[in-house]
C-alpha cells in the first residue's frame, strides 16, 4: 500500500506530534507499506526529522506560500492541490492525516474528488484544551466545530481514547467512522539502561534518589501538583531529587512553586531534552511520575507517550488514576494514586521510595506490559485493521 502522510505541525520542534508522526510512519514502513511523509518547510532552525537521516520512509518538507505570508496552519489548503493531483494519479491508497486548523478542507476534497479513504488522527478535545490556556470562547467553539468536520469528513477518525471517540460521537460523528487506537513508544529506543551510566550522563550523583517526569509542561500534565508533594516527600528523605524534563507552559509556575516551597535546590528542571537523549535521563528515574489532573483529562481519558516511554525503559511508575493511564483489569504493572491530591501522591510515592524490591517488579512488569501493547508497529496494525 501507498500511504500519504500529512500534517501541518512546526518541524523544527521535536514534540508529541513529530513522535507520533515518526513512530507511525515507521510502523507502516516497516510493515511493508510505501510511506511518504509530507510536513511544512521549516522556517526558524533545523527540522527535528532530518531528511538526509536513513529511514523507512520518505520526508518531503514542501513550501506552502510562506515567504508570501501564508500561516503554517493554511498549508493543507495550499497544498490541496497537488496532493488531490497525486491521489487521482493513483499514486496512493490512503491519506493520513494529523489534524489542525484547516485539515478538515483537504480532508473533504480528497473524499470529494478521488475515492482514497482518509484517516485523521485525534489526539485531544482542542476546546478543552483552549479553555484551560484562557482562550476566547469564540475560538473554543470554531476550533471544536474544525475537529468535529475533520472527524465527520474523513473515512475513519481514529482516536487515541475512548473519551475522544465519546466526545465526537456526541457531537454527531457516526460511530461507524470512529476507532479507538491509543499511542506507541519506540520499543527499541526506549529500553532499560545503566542506571550509574545514564546518571553520570546528566552529571547526577548516583546516592540520591530521582523522581522523574518528561514531556510538555502543560497545565493539564499536573506537574504543580507533583512539586507540592516533592516537600513532604523531601521533608521525609534527604536523598529525594526530581528530574523535570521538557519545556511548556507550566515550567514558570513549577519553578515559582518550588521556590515557595523551599525545595528548588532538589529540582532539576532540565528543559527542552533532545529525542535521541530522551531514554537516557529516563533511565535516571528511581520512580517515573505520572500526576495527570482530572481537569481536561477525565473528560477523555489519556493515551500519553510518557507511561509508554517509561514503561518501555522498564521504570517503576506512579500515575494518578486518570482513564486511559491503564485498563481497570490489568494494573499489575503500574501503581495508581488519586489524582489532583499532591498528599495522596507523595504518601504512595513514599511507600514506593521505601520498597526497592516493589520497583524492580514493577519495573520488570512495565517493560513486560509495553512489549506486549504498547509498540508503533501495534498500532499501526489496529489503525489499517480498523478501515
Amino acid at each position: 500500500m501507498n500511504i500519504l502522510m500529512a500534517a501541518a505541525v512546526d518541524p523544527t520542534i521535536p514534540n508529541a506530534s513529530i513522535t507520533h508522526l515518526n513512530g507511525i510512519a515507521t510502523a507502516f514502513a516497516e510493515m511493508g507499506h510505501d510511506v511518504t511523509l509530507v510536513l511544512p518547510q521549516a522556517l526558524n532552525g533545523p527540522a527535528a526529522l532530518n531528511p538526509a537521516t536513513q529511514r523507512p520512509f520518505r520526508i518531503e518538507y514542501v513550501g506552502y506560500g510562506q515567504e508570501f505570508g501564508v500561516p503554517r496552519f493554511a498549508s493543507f489548503v495550499t497544498l490541496m492541490p497537488r496532493i488531490i493531483k497525486q491521489c487521482r494519479q493513483g499514486r496512493y491508497d490512503l491519506v493520513y492525516l494529523r489534524p489542525s486548523v484547516l485539515s478538515w478542507v483537504l480532508a473533504a476534497g480528497i473524499r470529494m474528488l478521488t475515492r482514497i479513504p482518509v484517516v485523521t488522527e485525534h489526539n485531544g478535545w482542542i476546546s478543552d484544551e483552549l479553555k484551560m490556556q484562557g482562550r476566547p470562547r469564540w475560538t473554543q467553539a470554531i476550533m471544536q466545530r474544525f475537529q468535529i468536520w475533520d472527524a465527520s469528513l474523513s473515512t475513519k477518525a481514529r482516536c487515541v481514547t475512548a473519551g475522544l471517540a465519546r466526545a465526537l460521537e456526541a457531537h454527531g460523528t457516526p460511530r461507524s467512522k470512529l476507532m479507538v487506537a491509543g499511542n506507541g513508544t519506540n520499543l527499541t529506543q526506549f529500553r532499560p539502561m545503566d542506571r550509574k551510566a545514564s546518571l553520570a550522563a546528566l552529571n547526577l550523583p548516583e546516592e540520591n534518589f530521582y523522581f522523574g517526569f518528561i514531556g510538555s509542561l502543560a497545565r493539564w500534565h499536573g506537574l504543580t501538583v507533583a512539586i507540592s508533594a516533592m516537600a513532604p516527600i523531601c521533608a521525609t528523605h534527604d536523598k529525594a531529587r526530581f528530574i523535570v524534563a521538557g519545556d511548556g507552559s507550566d515550567r514558570k509556575p513549577a519553578e515559582q512553586m518550588a521556590q515557595k516551597l523551599g525545595i528548588a535546590d532538589r529540582i532539576h528542571f532540565l528543559g527542552h531534552v533532545p529525542a535521541d537523549q530522551a531514554p537516557v535521563v529516563v533511565n535516571c528515574f528511581d520512580l517515573a511520575l505520572v500526576p495527570f489532573i482530572t481537569e481536561r483529562n477525565s473528560t477523555i481519558g489519556i493515551s500519553a507517550l510518557k507511561i509508554r516511554d517509561y514503561a518501555a525503559a522498564g521504570r517503576a511508575i506512579l500515575s494518578t488514576d486518570i482513564e486511559g493511564v491503564a485498563p481497570i483489569d490489568d494494573r499489575d504493572w503500574i501503581a495508581i494514586c488519586p489524582p489532583d491530591d499532591p498528599g495522596a501522591l507523595a504518601a504512595s510515592a513514599i511507600t514506593l521510595m521505601n520498597n526497592a524490591a516493589e520497583r524492580e517488579r514493577l519495573g520488570y512488569a512495565a517493560r513486560s506490559y509495553a512489549e506486549k501493547h504498547f509498540s508503533w508497529t501495534g498500532i499501526a496494525q489496529k489503525i489499517l485493521a480498523g478501515l
